[in-house]
């Protein structure tokens, strides 16, 4: 073999590997580069996304203290209907006991003859008494919230 056709089959084999090379390159490089772009977008919608909940807590924020100290007189309000709701209770829970001490007492023959009726021994069948409630002491004057003077002002 002559040099010429040495060389001519060698460009030849060094062209049919290049056009394999490019068979993988290219489309790796088309890949990449949408891959790049929907990167670029998520980040972009993502920046988007973060500026609007920004904007959206600043709103929140004023709001809230604005309305703080509604919350906090609706807060104590609550509080002292549920301990008036508590004191309740317990009052119905001793007049049940003190009804059923009275009541039980002169029935406590049937008791034997219904097929419910306890086998207690006790003078008065049923709860033992009324659970004791202490009071609940007084509570300390919840927190209000005061606005942040500005920082020009002076006292």
């Amino acid at each position: 073999m002559s040099l010429e056709t040495e060389t001519v089959n060698e460009i030849h084999n060094d062209t049919r590997n290049v056009k394999k090379l490019q068979m993988a390159v290219y489309p790796a490089l088309v890949a990449f580069l949408l891959l790049a772009a929907y990167g670029y977008y998520l980040i972009n919608s993502l920046a988007t996304d973060v500026k609007q909940l920004s904007k959206d807590m600043t709103i929140l924020t004023q709001s809230v203290d604005r309305n703080l100290n509604i919350i906090s007189q609706s807060m104590i309000a609550m509080t002292q209907t549920v301990s008036v709701m508590t004191h309740a209770s317990v009052n119905m829970q001793r007049d049940m006991w003190s009804l059923n001490r009275n009541i039980s007492t002169p029935l406590s023959p049937l008791n034997n003859m219904l097929p419910w009726g306890g086998g207690q021994n006790s003078p008065y069948p049923g709860s033992q008494g009324p659970v004791p409630y202490p009071p609940p002491p007084n509570m300390m004057q919840p927190y209000r919230y005061q606005q942040p003077k500005p920082s020009g002002s002076q006292q």
